[in-house]
């Protein structure tokens, strides 16, 4: 009986290991990935050229994935918003409001149908391809905006203001719906990917790595220290910790002046195309070995501010508050236990989990970054076994 219950406790400290590491997701042939977008709980997965199905279809937070049909397409690109999941390929814009049993062309007016990136902007849809396009009624018509005769490749909705990468033609901001795009500059760079925290606007590059501006372009810094490959391929944001995709996937607590890399668990050989951010994942999509995900719990930085161990469990009022576009979150924890801290919007729907770890007894410091959500009411919540409590904020951009 003494060796059976060693064994058991053998296996379930051996899960937990494997558990703060990458993990590999089910369903994914071994082609490449090069976007991944959400929509409420649903995940969406584009991959290139497959004669069955070029997008997937998660429903478990991204662990198990199954095809959802338009075969033989490269799909650079995908933006769902409700039922509408609609997908930019070599050929044009699709979309589908059934999960894939039916899909259409979404083309009528687009003149250059070999999209690379999608984008809303509350229910207007944007297109990059040869210039920006814009549909206001969901693919049925499309309009060039001014930004003509630039090879697009990558789109940043943050509230009012979006951000366009190019092939080698720098990076374009609009704050006025698309109507006028002003130059960001970093000419003579192919920009794969773009990321916000507060002031700090950031871009990932080919064979440049990350480049940092404060002053929306004036000026732009590389910053690279501990990138082993100058390639950016893919940025993700989660607070104020910031994630680069290439060789593997690193994060920066310190707004990219310097990275570690956090391959734990990873196949190899490894080529990251595409990263997000949701329902309390991050996820990588790879070039020959599908899609992987990782708690972000395990990869963002809790700030320990005592070890001390306090009387009560408490959540405090976050600050700033109201805020734009970053608060931060204090907690105490009386015991050592496993703590969650999840946000809701004003619907009560979960939309981010920022902490899901066991923590030792002490206080503690986390910061959310809603960039990527609209003003308004949230709340957010910590779950323990001995307290529980919901507190209210609000963000105004």
């Amino acid at each position: 009986m003494r060796k059976i219950i060693l064994i058991i406790g053998f296996f379930i400290f051996e899960n937990n290991i494997s558990y703060a590491q990458w993990q590999q997701t089910n369903g994914i042939p071994t082609a490449p990935v090069y976007c991944i977008a959400a929509s409420g709980t649903n995940l969406y997965a584009g991959i290139t050229y497959s004669t069955q199905n070029c997008v997937y279809l998660s429903t478990n937070s991204g662990l198990d994935w199954i095809g959802i049909g338009l075969p033989n397409r490269i799909v650079n690109t995908i933006a769902a918003i409700n039922e509408k999941v609609f997908a930019g390929t070599d050929s044009g814009v699709f979309v589908t409001t059934n999960n894939g049993i039916n899909w259409t062309t979404a083309n009528y007016g687009l003149a250059y149908r070999n999209v690379k990136a999608l984008a809303f902007q509350g229910t207007d849809l944007y297109a990059g391809s040869v210039g920006i396009w814009k549909s206001t009624n969901f693919g049925i018509l499309w309009y060039e905006t001014q930004l003509i005769n630039h090879n697009m490749s990558t789109f940043l909705v943050s509230g009012n203001t979006i951000f366009a990468g190019t092939n080698n033609d720098g990076i374009f901001i609009s704050a006025n719906n698309g109507s006028i795009w002003n130059f960001m500059n970093l000419l003579n760079k192919q920009i794969y990917s773009v990321a916000i925290i507060g002031n700090n606007i950031f871009a990932g590059t080919s064979q440049y790595g990350v480049y940092l501006t404060t002053n929306y372009g004036t000026n732009w810094n590389q910053v690279n220290s501990g990138l082993t490959v100058l390639n950016s391929y893919a940025l993700a944001v989660s607070g104020t910790t910031l994630f680069s995709g290439f060789n593997g996937v690193y994060k920066s607590t310190d707004y990219g002046a310097n990275w570690i890399l956090k391959n734990e668990g990873f196949g190899s050989p490894l080529s990251v195309n595409c990263l997000l951010n949701s329902n309390g994942y991050l996820y990588a999509g790879t070039t020959y070995i599908g899609i992987w995900r990782r708690l972000i719990s395990e990869l963002i930085d809790i700030k320990t501010i005592s070890t001390v161990i306090p009387e009560n469990y408490s959540l405090s009022q976050n600050y700033p508050n109201p805020f734009n576009p970053v608060t931060n979150i204090k907690f105490q924890i009386r015991k050592s236990s496993f703590i969650n801290i999840n946000i809701f919007d004003i619907s009560g729907r979960k939309i981010e989990n920022l902490v899901n770890q066991n923590l030792k007894p002490g206080s503690y410091e986390i910061s959310w970054n809603a960039a990527s959500f609209p003003s308004g009411i949230y709340f957010y919540k910590i779950i323990t076994p001995e307290f529980t409590k919901t507190l209210k904020m609000t963000f105004l951009k």
